[in-house]
């Protein structure tokens, strides 16, 4: 009797405790008690929610029937831990309800945070609320956290750095909906403030070209001057392409160890910002001597003339990579001779063999690999050309060996004719290593074509004109087809003119 007495009261004390400093506040505040009591749980309900499911909160909780939990101890808290990390809530309690003996009846008490029965945003355009609604997802019904405020700050703020509004705030009112307990009207206040401009961009560490030639490379981050037609907008994202041009540009001087050290932008006042960057130039890099590896098909001296690189120049990657590869476009690259003879698999690689001082010595290495030979060649998106006609212009036929020369004259020869889009023209390379061929397909995509002509003129004292339509499409074999009228007959790529 004195021990049931003794639980009693101290649950009561533990009650009151807990309800004053521990589980009504949203950071928990850790109180060691140096006396508990050990029981059962016959039960644990939830109250003060409207939306969300009791038996989900149970679980979320880690508290079930039939656990033996300290009163006070860790399970108890580790629950309310549990509850309060959902971030769903703004007040979370566990209570005993009664206890039967060694069982207790625990009751969790939640409060809802608010939700939002309606946003208005104010400083921006309809087209610019329409863009951010998506991006910051908080829509009506939803509850209102901390979290949502932050990332909707932090998204808003974001696009219109992006657009060069460095100085964008935001701020949220909060009311209470008169309409809905617990709702809020939430008003959005965002205040882009003036575009911020390039004041001035300055370099440090640079040695070889001056702070005018390096700031010419930027091509969107300029500086603030009576060019009107230049833009001086800071957008971090056209900031952080520019300094990669920067990289590319004195790489393709030699400057292969090229370096941004850091960078800073600093205001210059409310609408103007510095730029500085810190580089290390490094060593100004030329080619000494250049051999090729692995080639059989092609003698030494073939391959120089194609490369067409000279001893002493400088080491340009870029230029390089062109020479071998077309990585820029190069239509007599080194490797158009081996894909024009077949050698789709063929590889060029350019290694450093050796560096001594301002020297490079490169090896290219070359796999070459077997021949290819063309298997099925198909024709897509001709939807009024008849397939013959597009086929009958092609290089490239079924049993070839595979050529890129032969690839570009067949589409240069389709955009000629005049039924098809030049620059839709994409042809598509599948090959297939393990039987040494290749699928060719090519994509096309239809253009109109016929012409409409109308002329006239004054003569004998009346007005004198011709009309006239010249189908340049046309397939007379379908001419008594009426079906095949759509909304002539048209396919065969012949030409006909009407004039009245």
């Amino acid at each position: 009797m004195v021990r049931k007495k003794l639980k009693r009261i101290f649950l009561a004390v533990f009650l009151i405790l807990t309800n004053l400093a521990l589980f009504s506040q949203e950071e928990e505040k850790i109180i060691d008690y140096s006396n508990s009591f050990d029981y059962k749980i016959g039960g644990v309900s939830v109250s003060g929610v409207r939306f969300l499911d009791p038996n989900a909160l149970i679980g979320i909780s880690g508290l079930r029937v039939g656990q033996e939990v300290s009163v006070p101890g860790d399970a108890i808290t580790t629950a309310v831990k549990k509850l309060w990390q959902q971030g769903l809530f703004s007040d979370v309690r566990i209570s005993v309800v009664k206890t039967v003996a060694d069982t207790v009846y625990l009751d969790i008490a939640l409060q809802e945070r608010p939700r939002i029965s309606s946003v208005k945003y104010n400083g921006l355009k309809n087209s610019e609320a329409q863009d951010l609604v998506e991006k910051i997802n908080m829509p009506v019904g939803s509850q209102l956290t901390s979290y949502q405020l932050a990332h909707a700050r932090k998204v808003i703020t974001e696009h219109f750095v992006e657009k060069g509004f460095l100085n964008t705030t935001v701020d949220f009112i909060q009311k209470d909906d008169p309409a809905q307990p617990n709702n809020i009207i939430l008003t959005v206040n965002v205040d882009k403030k003036e575009k911020v401009k390039i004041g001035e961009i300055t370099f440090q560490g640079n040695e070889n070209f001056t702070d005018k030639q390096l700031r010419r490379k930027f091509k969107n981050t300029k500086q603030k001057n009576l060019n009107f037609f230049k833009p001086s907008k800071f957008i971090t994202e056209k900031y952080d392409e520019d300094k990669e041009k920067l990289k590319t540009f004195y790489n393709d001087n030699g400057f292969k160890d090229f370096k941004i050290l850091g960078d800073s932008v600093y205001p210059i006042s409310e609408d103007r910002v510095g730029l500085k960057l810190k580089v290390e130039e490094g060593t100004q890099y030329f080619l000494r001597n250049i051999t090729w590896v692995g080639n059989s098909v092609y003698r030494k001296e073939d391959l120089d003339r194609w490369l067409n690189i000279k001893k002493g120049s400088v080491y340009d990657q870029s230029h390089l990579e062109d020479r071998l590869n077309g990585a820029s476009g190069a239509q007599d690259a080194v490797s158009s001779a081996y894909q024009d003879n077949g050698y789709l698999f063929s590889r060029l690689t350019p290694v450093e063999a050796k560096i001594e001082n301002d020297s490079v010595d490169l090896e290219i290495r070359i796999y070459e690999g077997d021949q290819a030979y063309l298997n099925n060649i198909i024709i897509s998106g001709n939807t009024r050309t008849n397939e013959h006609i597009a086929r009958r212009e092609l290089y490239t036929l079924p049993g070839d060996l595979f050529s890129k020369d032969k690839i570009i004259r067949s589409i240069r020869q389709l955009g000629v004719i005049g039924h098809f889009d030049p620059e839709k023209i994409n042809p598509n390379v599948v090959p297939d290593p393990a039987n040494g061929t290749v699928d060719l397909l090519y994509k096309l995509e239809e253009r109109a074509n016929d012409q409409f002509e109308i002329s006239g003129g004054w003569g004998a004292g009346m007005l004198v004109g011709t009309i006239g339509v010249r189908f340049n499409n046309f397939a007379m074999r379908n001419f008594f087809k009426l079906n095949e009228w759509r909304p002539y007959p048209s396919g065969d790529g012949q030409s006909l003119s009407i004039r009245a």
